[in-house]
């Protein structure tokens, strides 16, 4: 009977534990030193979010925390990395939370992930960018002397049949004498993005497997499952998130605001 109370109370113990820990995103600084470029300004600062997943769990309440809490970086920019919305749209809808995204005092640029796809992509960034949130898709824009480049998740072809573009006809116009900066949602073709000049790419998708022992597997799976990595002269991110997929839970994990200052020497 006392090894089966012990038992229970563990594991209600680890679970308080990681609920905690997923409902208070730690803030994260890093510095990206980018160099033999010509930017317009000597430094930026990126506030980075990734796998909200919006929906029927993570709702008005902790959005409203994660964007007081990115106002309080004061970023030049946020950058949003996929999965935004969980896959249904409609809750999201029906509680207005863009009302919430619209607070955010920077410019936001976002890209898709694999559950806009799941849930229907156009429904769900058709009601998204009526709240000042610009998305990048296959895409580039010049902003602030960057190059800032989207990527559509890699499920766009499960779910549509069509093909996403590849690194090298999506880049392949860009000016190479600006920083490079390119979004994508799932961290894969590393070797593909730096040899076509990309100088920092971000990604999320992982959760950085969310609950011990689940990383190790985003470890296999992922040429970089999560944090800071240099791969050869290209920077990279992955973000372990601010929400999560399922059970708000994460043991051996923590939900992330990320703030990114690039230096340009």
């Amino acid at each position: 009977f006392y090894v089966f109370l012990a038992g229970v109370l563990i594991v209600i113990g680890l679970n308080v534990f990681g609920h905690l820990r997923a409902i208070q995103p730690v803030y994260k600084n890093i510095k990206i030193p980018i160099k033999k470029k010509n930017p317009e300004a000597t430094s930026v600062r990126l506030a980075l979010i990734s796998d909200v997943h919006l929906g029927t769990i993570i709702g008005v309440k902790r959005l409203s925390r994660i964007v007081e809490r990115i106002n309080k970086i004061n970023p030049d920019a946020v950058i949003i990395a996929g999965d935004l919305v969980d896959e249904d749209i409609q809750p999201v809808i029906r509680k207005n939370m863009g009302r919430y995204l619209e607070q955010l005092k920077s410019p936001v640029f976002a890209v898709t992930g694999n559950h806009e796809y799941i849930g229907g992509v156009e429904r769900s960034l058709s009601y998204l960018k009526k709240f000042n949130i610009r998305y990048l898709r296959d895409e580039w824009l010049e902003w602030n002397g960057l190059i800032l480049a989207g990527r559509e998740d890699r499920d766009r072809q499960r779910y549509t049949g069509k093909r996403r573009e590849t690194i090298k006809d999506l880049l392949k116009d860009v000016d190479h004498t600006k920083p490079v900066i390119l979004i994508d949602h799932q961290p894969l073709e590393m070797n593909e993005k730096q040899k076509n000049g990309v100088d920092f790419t971000i990604s999320g998708h992982t959760h950085n497997g969310q609950s011990w022992p689940l990383n190790f597997i985003t470890k296999a799976s992922f040429q970089v499952s999560y944090g800071y990595t240099l791969w050869e002269n290209m920077h990279v991110y992955v973000s372990s998130g601010v929400g999560g997929w399922g059970p708000p839970v994460r043991i051996g994990t923590r939900a992330e605001i990320v703030q990114m200052d690039l230096e340009f020497l």
